[in-house]
């Protein structure tokens, strides 16, 4: 997530990268578009939005439209949402990017390049996310009610860049949503991932910033059972949000025990409404990975199983999450995936179609 880095020291008289235009829209969530009659005394309810093109995630206002583009080498994602004034139209956009980083150029160069010289900076504070270091900025436009934020942070020779625009009563009434935006802004890298550690299992994995431990139960020498689940990905019809889960379970295996053996076992204690769409053996022996179809009266979700065998130790990592939501996740979930000793290389979360 972004971290500040010291409190903005300095004001400059320029201007700041403009978006792109964006075809498309797509409703995020499930259920309706947020109402914006609380603002700006409250704030619209925000879920964790993943975009997969570039791997980054960040809270935005459910019911948000969003639409995809690629220009000159860089993948962008813009969000857009209501007018504070007039609900109808849009007020603010919020255009999520990454593309190559220009060689031998600092981030205020780069940013001269998308400068377009009306636009008047009100602070300048550097950022980081992880050992990376960037710039937030804020600005207004001289002559026209607008104003707007921008980060821009290098990682590996890549440019990410977040650039908040809209009518300035808009984007100051989402003020606290844009302030939790940029706080909550992640490369969803396992290298900058928490990381879970249990010594008396051998068990070390990491998870994304955006989750949280939800479940743990032990007992001592026998079992280990610990549970993360991921921020709101979406909000229901009903009001209620929707979330992704990772549980993982550990425990002592019988003598004789192998890996077949156990992932037989604990694929026939699966119920009738468990449908296997993908069974794949991982490379070296290191584990097997199942992704199910499981249906249920409330909605149908997919798992994504992976059973391991490790020095006398069954370990069992399962995801589970809204079939509507998963392919969305996927390389989300792959990433984490990526941190778990039966995972090998290149295997995907998911189906082939």
């Amino acid at each position: 997530m972004l971290r500040p880095v010291r409190t903005p020291t300095r004001s400059a008289r320029t201007g700041l990268p403009g978006a792109g235009v964006v075809a498309g829209c797509l409703l995020l969530g499930l259920g309706t578009a947020a109402t914006l009659s609380c603002l700006p005394t409250g704030q619209p309810r925000l879920i964790t939005v993943y975009v997969p093109d570039i791997a980054v995630s960040l809270p935005l206002p459910q019911g948000w439209t969003s639409a995809a583009n690629q220009q000159g080498g860089y993948r962008m994602t813009t969000f857009s949402g209501p007018s504070v004034d007039v609900p109808e139209r849009d007020g603010i956009q919020v255009q999520v990017m990454a593309g190559p980083a220009p060689p031998d150029q600092t981030l205020r160069e780069v940013a001269d390049r998308f400068y377009i010289g009306e636009q008047i900076v009100l602070s300048e504070e550097p950022v980081r996310i992880g050992a990376e270091e960037g710039f937030l900025w804020t600005f207004q436009w001289e002559r026209r009610p607008q104003a707007g934020r921008l980060l821009l942070i290098e990682r590996e020779g890549l440019l990410y860049g977040v650039f908040a625009t809209g009518e300035s009563r808009s984007v100051q009434a989402y003020g606290p949503t844009l302030d939790r935006m940029y706080e909550g802004f992640s490369i969803e890298s396992s290298d900058y991932f928490n990381v879970y550690e249990d010594p008396e299992f051998d068990l070390a994995l990491r998870y994304p910033q955006s989750w949280t431990r939800s479940h743990f139960l032990r007992e001592p020498g026998e079992t280990l059972f610990v549970g993360f689940r991921s921020g709101p990905l979406a909000v229901d019809t009903d009001g209620t949000t929707v979330h992704a889960t990772l549980e993982v379970t550990v425990a002592n295996a019988e003598p004789g025990t192998t890996l077949e053996g156990f992932y037989s076992a604990a694929a026939d204690s699966l119920g009738e409404n468990y449908r296997m769409l993908r069974h794949d053996i991982l490379e070296d022996g290191r584990g097997i990975a199942v992704l199910y179809s499981v249906e249920t009266q409330l909605a149908d979700y997919l798992e994504w199983v992976i059973y391991n065998l490790v020095d006398g130790r069954t370990y069992l990592y399962r995801f589970h999450c809204r079939n509507t939501l998963y392919r969305a996740i996927e390389p989300w979930l792959a990433e984490i995936a990526t941190g778990f000793a039966s995972t090998a290389p290149g295997v995907s979360a998911g189906p082939d179609n």
